[in-house]
C-alpha cells in the first residue's frame, strides 16, 4: 500500500500531499533560487557581502551558480576581468560554486581578498606545483587593474 503523504494520484497527476502540484512547486522553487539569487548579487555589488565570504560558505541557492556570474555582480568586473582571473586560477567561467572543491574555494577567496604577495610562496590551493613563477604572475595580475 503506498503512502497517501508522499504521492496521490489526482486526474492522471502526481500531487503531493498539501495538494498542490508537482510542476507548481518545482516552479515556486525555481522563483525562490532566483529571487534568491538576485538578492545575493546586490547585496555584493552594494558591498554588503564579500564575494569571498560566499565562496568559502556558499548559500544553498547559491550552489548550481556560476563562478562568472557572482564574479561580474562585483563593481568593477566584467566579462572581460572576471573570465582573465578565473583562466589564471585553472577555473572556467560556468564551473559552479557547488563543483567547486575546498582548495579550490580556499585558493580563490584567498586571491580576490589580495593576501596573496610574490613573497608569500603560497603554494597550496591550486597553486600547487605551479612554483614561483605561477604565484608571481597571479600576484602580478591580482595587483594590477586586469
Amino acid at each position: 500500500m503506498q503512502d497517501p503523504a508522499w504521492s496521490v494520484r489526482t486526474e492522471g497527476r502526481l500531487a503531493t500531499s498539501a495538494g498542490v502540484p508537482q510542476h507548481v512547486q518545482a516552479l515556486q522553487r525555481a522563483n525562490n533560487v532566483r529571487c534568491g539569487r538576485a538578492a545575493l548579487k546586490r547585496s555584493v555589488a552594494a558591498g554588503r557581502t564579500d564575494v569571498s565570504e560566499v565562496l568559502l560558505a556558499p548559500p544553498s541557492i547559491a550552489a548550481r551558480m556560476a563562478l562568472g556570474e557572482l564574479l561580474m555582480s562585483q563593481k568593477g568586473w566584467g566579462r572581460v576581468r572576471s573570465g582573465r582571473f578565473l583562466r589564471l586560477a585553472g577555473l572556467t567561467e560556468m564551473k559552479t560554486l557547488g563543483n567547486l572543491t575546498q582548495r579550490q574555494r580556499h585558493s580563490l577567496a584567498v586571491l580576490l581578498t589580495g593576501s596573496l604577495t610574490p613573497d608569500q610562496r603560497f603554494f597550496g590551493g591550486v597553486f600547487e606545483g605551479a612554483g614561483r613563477q605561477g604565484v608571481e604572475r597571479i600576484s602580478r595580475l591580482h595587483t594590477s587593474n586586469f
